[in-house]
């Protein structure tokens, strides 16, 4: 079976460390330490695929802007089908700690605008998500996830990032069941 992975976030500089990017950053490490492939341009996002383990992996980060995130991930994928269990999207989670990580199967896009998009595209809630907890402080959602970690998370980021790498890394290894119980309700602790 082949897999595939998608990282939401937007494209653009200013939006580079924003927890919102999270996704990104995520499977940008991923690819270059585990799959070890350079991104082309293909399906209005940044494309690569290679093997891991033996296994066939497709990697996508969307260029369509969060809320749009559907049109490129639709393109990527065959359509029509109701089993979307082979694809994989790790994006932030403002009702999750910072630093903590959750496989979910057929969940709701839970007010996330790029994951709503994409079940809107796709037709279908039947796909995995790997959720990046970033926390929620502040009354207002839209200016929280899209400023930069501040300096008490920017001294976890790496070790949070390598949690989401090594996650995806044993989902295509291992499958889904067995990442569940492996790192469902991990975490990187602030102190």
């Amino acid at each position: 079976m082949e897999i595939y992975i998608v990282g939401l976030g937007n494209p653009g500089p200013e939006y580079e460390l924003t927890r919102h990017n999270i996704g990104f950053i995520v499977v940008d490490n991923f690819v270059e330490g585990v799959l070890k492939s350079s991104w082309f341009r293909k399906y209005r996002g940044l494309y690569t695929s290679g093997e891991v383990n033996g296994k066939k992996v497709h990697v996508l980060k969307p260029l369509t802007f969060m809320n749009n995130s559907g049109e490129s991930v639709s393109m990527m994928l065959e359509k029509g089908k109701e089993d979307y269990s082979s694809l994989l999207v790790v994006h932030d989670d403002i009702d999750m700690d910072f630093g903590k990580i959750k496989f979910k199967f057929n969940g709701s896009d839970g007010g996330h605008r790029g994951v709503r998009s994409i079940i809107s595209h796709l037709g279908s809630n039947k796909f995995w998500h790997l959720k990046m907890g970033i926390g929620r402080k502040g009354s207002s959602v839209v200016d929280y996830v899209l400023s930069v970690f501040d300096d008490e998370q920017m001294d976890f980021l790496n070790d949070f990032v390598d949690l989401g790498v090594r996650a995806i890394e044993a989902f295509v290894i291992h499958g889904p069941q067995k990442s569940m119980s492996e790192f469902n309700g991990k975490s990187v602790v602030l102190n």
